[in-house]
């Protein structure tokens, strides 16, 4: 497996990587991946998200709602999620 990865590679496949340093990346690039998306949403020019699920189509602007809303198949974005509720 190479040391590079994309962001879609990681937050879309299902597979994780199987060494130390490729682990520590994939949590890395997960987890800065939400922060950007929580970051270009806050501020007076922030911009809206949509978020899809079942049960219909959101639009918003908050961080919190964006944590609370979204799915996550990673380990490390659902800890993120976890401390968000916590907090």
């Amino acid at each position: 497996m190479s040391g590079t990865f994309k962001f879609e590679e990681i937050l879309f496949n299902s597979r994780f990587p199987k060494k130390k340093h490729d682990v520590q990346l994939s949590n890395f690039l997960i987890t800065k991946g939400i922060s950007e998306a929580i970051r270009t949403s806050l501020g007076p020019h922030g911009m809206d998200k949509v978020i899809l699920s079942e049960e219909g189509v959101l639009i918003t602007n908050d961080g919190a709602t964006i944590l609370k809303n979204a799915k996550f198949d990673h380990p490390a974005a659902n800890m993120v999620s976890i401390i968000k509720k916590v907090s």
